[in-house]
């Protein structure tokens, strides 16, 4: 038969038929076909980036709206942007943060999803599986396989919250969801804390157990002590072009995944590597356990407090805290630069309220980590109006004929200020401001030409315009003119 589709009484006949065997629930598999059998997959997920520090507080909020009891698991979902009211971080994935509050539980239930845990903030509750407890810390990953009855509590003293991890969309396709709630609220022991670690953890397994290949892990949870000690030992040697670093977590009965529906990693990049790029059809979720400053070198014994923020000296290997610095009378709110300024290793780094700091690279806060070498003071007496003097826009630095320079971005201009070295110290001088700039990136120096980019607008006087003739012509002696 010839092709009709050029013929225009051809469409109209086709959606006729359509229509009418729409009515028996048939429809024609030539229309959709390129779509249910691609050429090359097409996921629905986009790429999207959650920063803990940005919803922290949002987190813990939930905890004053509503308890664990009430909300059975209070887990605030990590929705993917492309996939809204479907809770699923991919396609096939579902990834939310719970919070559990000192005092609280979590109570027993069990289904056929399977579930994760990644540790993320503070210490101190437990999960329970089939009536072994174990206690959670920072970057522990936790398995509850399906079908195992589980609970969490939390008799510490502190918050604590994990990313949650579960097959839920994958489960809901095939329509296998199940969930039965216990009648007690928790557990009780059936086994002491530590058991399934040394039954399944240490390369060995009971004598009478012998799993199936596709069997979830009997050793439900994996110490970050232990997967940090094996990527340390590993990080000895040149790391994989595309991966750096990076091992499976396994059953260690069979060699296969934890849990037959999800598998997990661990990843090691040292400082100042990128991965070649690879293709992967896998929904991956990426976690970034940055070390907790609280913490010393062996990752156990806790170390003197060091405040949320403050600007920490990490070791290059053992990413340990060596020092820190927070200042005594504000916040830090942007990144600092690194120069060098005569003999002396120097960083910058602005603060919320309009202070320039100066610290040694080789002591950050003196002994009190609260000193730094020299502090500049503000020069406005009250808040600008988009809130805050410095943003956390980055600083741009530079060596001129007279002295060094520091450009900090606030919030409605350019500030900069001067270096020099004076009686064998380094002493930091305000030089000039601005006209009105609304929310201006880090700025950017060549040839001692000054490039900011803003929003355009005044705070003073409404819309601007702006010069690109003058502004390409301006440098520094202009700026220093126009802005005192």
């Amino acid at each position: 038969m010839n092709d009709r589709a050029d013929l225009p009484h051809a469409v109209a006949e086709r959606q006729d038929y359509y229509r009418r065997i729409a009515l028996h629930n048939l429809a024609p598999l030539w229309e959709v076909l390129r779509s249910l059998v691609p050429p090359s997959p097409t996921p629905a997920a986009v790429p999207a980036l959650w920063r803990y520090a940005d919803v922290r507080e949002e987190v813990l909020e939930a905890g004053r709206l509503i308890s664990a009891r009430e909300a059975e698991r209070r887990v605030l979902i990590l929705e993917n942007p492309a996939l809204p009211g479907q809770s699923r971080i991919t396609s096939t994935l579902y990834a939310g943060l719970q919070l559990i509050l000192p005092g609280e539980i979590a109570p027993a239930h069990r289904h056929s999803q399977s579930a994760l845990r990644l540790v993320l903030d503070g210490e101190g509750a437990y999960t329970a599986v089939d009536g072994e407890r174990t206690t959670m810390h920072r970057g522990d990953f936790i398995v509850t396989p399906a079908r195992t009855w589980h609970d969490h509590g939390n008799p510490g003293g502190s918050p604590v919250v994990w990313l949650d991890g579960l097959d839920i969309p994958l489960v809901q396709f095939f329509d296998a969801g199940f969930m039965e709630r216990s009648p007690e609220e928790f557990q009780s022991e059936l086994r002491p804390e530590g058991d399934a670690l040394a039954r399944y953890g240490r390369n060995m397994v009971p004598v009478d157990y012998v799993p199936a290949a596709t069997d979830p892990t009997r050793m439900f949870v994996y110490p970050f002590g232990e997967t940090r000690a094996a990527l340390q030992a590993l990080a000895r040697g040149a790391p994989d072009p595309h991966f750096g670093h990076k091992l499976r977590f396994v059953n260690p009965a069979t060699g296969a995944s934890p849990m037959p529906t999800i598998g997990a990693f661990a990843q090691w990049l040292p400082g100042g590597f990128s991965t070649r790029r690879y293709r992967s059809t896998d929904g991956t979720i990426y976690v970034t356990l940055m070390p907790d400053p609280s913490r010393v070198r062996d990752g156990l014994a806790p170390a003197p407090a060091v405040p949320s923020n403050a600007l920490v000296a990490l070791d290059r290997n053992t990413f340990s805290v060596k020092d820190w610095f927070a200042p005594s009378d504000g916040v830090l709110n942007a990144p600092s630069t690194l120069f060098r300024q005569g003999d002396h290793d120097v960083l910058a780094v602005t603060g919320g309220e309009g202070r320039l700091y100066l610290l040694d690279a080789r002591s950050l806060g003196g002994a009190d980590h609260h000193t730094p070498l020299q502090k500049v003071d503000p020069d406005q007496p009250a808040r600008p109006a988009g809130g805050r003097w410095f943003r956390s826009r980055g600083l741009a630095t530079w060596q001129d004929a007279t002295a060094r320079w520091i450009l900090a971005p606030s919030a409605d201009a350019l500030a900069a200020f001067t270096l020099r070295e004076k009686d064998g110290a380094v002493v930091a001088e305000r030089a000039w401001r601005t006209a009105s700039l609304l929310a201006p990136l880090a700025p950017v120096v060549v040839n001692g030409v000054v490039f900011a980019v803003a929003s355009g607008e005044s705070l003073e006087a409404g819309p601007a315009t702006l010069d690109t003739d003058r502004a390409a012509r301006s440098c520094l002696p202009q700026l220093l003119s126009q802005s005192r």
